[in-house]
């Protein structure tokens, strides 16, 4: 009888034991287990309202907010060159970047072309025929004055002929262009178009 008693003990002890050691798993490691701390840390990743401090090795809040959005995001410059370019200028001009580099990218001609010899012809736009939108002296000789519609027309139909009766026949130069643009030109013409490509880059 003793020993059934001893051996009971042992079993009941044994099984207090198991049971608090369940009762420790289902309580505590569902809270704490490593699968559930990284589910709560892809979550504050993914959320769309979650603090991005903790993740990263910088105070974003230190960093204005457009230079974390052009980091973030890769923008074509190139229109703001050109706008800045006539702003620095005082060129009737700005605000027409957006069409130049997308009609000198339709025509695949770089784009510093047109704003280029449009200073060095007419100033960008400062010193034209009245109501002409010429600046890049286009077909203008003597009392000749091609009048365009509109700086759009001017710049679509500049640029293609460009791209037709330049580029596509081997003058792609300030130098070269300049011997059918203005061959008369001592080269001050070409030095002009150079001078300017350099400053739109």
């Amino acid at each position: 009888m003793r020993k059934f008693l001893v051996f009971a003990g042992f079993l009941v002890g044994n099984l207090a034991i198991l049971f608090t050691a369940l009762i420790f798993l289902v309580f505590y490691f569902p809270s704490h287990s490593p699968k559930k701390a990284l589910a709560e840390d892809l979550q504050a990743v993914y959320s769309p309202n979650a603090s991005y401090e903790k993740y990263l090795a910088f105070d974003v809040s230190s960093v204005p907010t457009g230079e974390i959005s052009q980091t973030i995001i890769a923008r074509d410059s190139r229109p703001k060159i050109v706008d800045d370019f006539f702003h620095h200028h005082a060129s009737p001009m700005e605000g027409l970047g957006q069409t130049i580099v997308e009609t000198a990218d339709k025509y695949q001609i770089p784009f510093g072309y047109l704003p280029a010899i449009g200073f060095c012809e007419g100033q960008a736009g400062k010193v034209i025929p009245p109501e002409s939108f010429n600046t890049w002296g286009w077909n203008i000789w003597g009392t000749n004055v091609h009048k365009f519609t509109s700086w759009e027309n001017a710049i679509e139909t500049v640029t293609k002929g460009l791209r037709k009766y330049y580029f596509d026949q081997g003058y792609n130069t300030p130098d070269t262009i300049m011997t059918k643009y203005t061959p008369s030109s001592n080269g001050s013409w070409a030095n002009c178009v150079s001078q300017f490509l350099n400053e739109l880059r």
